[in-house]
């Protein structure tokens, strides 16, 4: 008896400290959802820039103006996600599903047009630190790759 209740206890203790899935936390698939999406779309854009910058010279007119899309907006929109997501918890308001949208309606249109693959059995996500991925989402939506044809 006495080591059912001990073995209860400590499951009970063990799952309010230890780490687990996003859902677990507020409960609210938007909010879930929300946070999935920040912290793996700064991944994808990094990544589909550094292969833009790497190829746009022989990238066709249509690719090269989804990526300049996909360049000039994805900045702000995930800003204003990530300025979301706070507001929202707290009950301060803030349009979250709306932001939400925002991102992935810009990753789905760049994912329409192009997907990274992997080359030689070799990752095609890149290592960096997200204070470098943050450093290089500033200097992206900055500075245009050629001049527009």
């Amino acid at each position: 008896m006495k080591r059912t209740r001990f073995l209860c206890a400590l499951v009970i203790g063990l799952s309010l400290f230890a780490p687990g899935c996003a859902s677990i936390g507020t409960g609210d698939k938007v909010v879930v959802r929300a946070e999935d999406v920040q912290v793996n779309s700064l991944t994808f854009f990094d990544t589909a820039m550094q292969w833009h910058y790497a190829n746009s010279a022989k990238e066709s007119k249509s690719l090269y103006a989804a990526f300049e899309v996909f360049r000039v907006g994805f900045p702000p929109a995930w800003k204003t996600l990530s300025a979301a997501i706070p507001a929202y918890k707290a009950g301060k308001g803030g349009d979250l599903p709306t932001a939400l949208q925002a991102v992935e309606k810009l990753l789905i249109d760049i994912k329409a047009v192009w997907t990274p693959t992997p080359t030689g059995g070799t990752s095609w996500i890149p290592s960096r630190s997200s204070s470098d991925s943050l450093a290089l989402l500033s200097s992206f939506s900055r500075v245009p790759l050629r001049a527009a044809s």
